[in-house]
This record gives C-alpha cells, structure tokens and sequence, in this order.
C-alpha cells in the first residue's frame, strides 16, 4: 500500500464527513464531539453478517427489496438533504473505534 491508502482524512462536522463520502475516501477519522452522531448514524445499520443472512436467506432479492424501500423513506424524510446524503453513503463504510477521540470509518470492500 501507499502512503495515501493507509492515512484516515480527518473530519471534525458534517461537511467534512460529507466531502470525504463522496471521495469514497478508503479510511476516515471522526474526531471531537461529531463522532458521537456519526455512531448514531452507523448502528443503524445492519451488520456485514445481517446482511449476509438476509441476502442468502432470501436468495438475493431482500438486498433490491430493501434499497427500494431504503430509497422511498429517504425521498419522504423532513431530515436535512446534508444528512440523507450521509447516512446514504455511510451504508458503505465498516466503524472502528480507537480511543475516545477518535473512531475510524473505513470501506466495507476492505473486509473482504
């Protein structure tokens, strides 16, 4: 790996943590008080495992199911369109925790 592939972005708010999504920035660093929405975010979400035991259990249709179901409670939401976009796109990131100061978000394509 390189020297870039292995160094977390930094991002203390939203729009930081936005830029980096859309980046598709391989590890990010939460820092400061922003990590502990960003947790928030990312445990509503199901686990690589859940997923895997949804996928094969339904031969492969519940991941379509739930995209479109996904996509229709997002498009009625009253959240702020800045927090759609994120939990939209933290559906692709894995969480590490390091320390109290600090949680790490990296891509789910790195656990396989």
């Amino acid at each position: 790996m390189t020297k870039n592939e292995t160094t977390a972005i930094e991002v203390y708010n939203a729009d930081g943590l936005l830029q980096a999504l859309k980046r598709k920035e391989t590890f990010i660093a939460i820092k400061g008080d922003y990590k502990s929405e960003v947790r928030n975010l990312i445990r509503t979400k199901f686990s690589d495992k859940e997923l895997m035991g949804f996928e094969l259990g339904s031969a492969g249709t519940i991941g379509i199911t739930a995209e479109v179901f996904y996509q229709i409670a997002n498009f009625f939401s009253n959240e702020p369109e800045e927090k759609k976009q994120i939990e939209s796109r933290l559906r692709r990131y894995n969480m590490k925790i390091n320390d109290d100061n600090e949680m790490i978000l990296y891509l789910r394509d790195l656990d396989y």
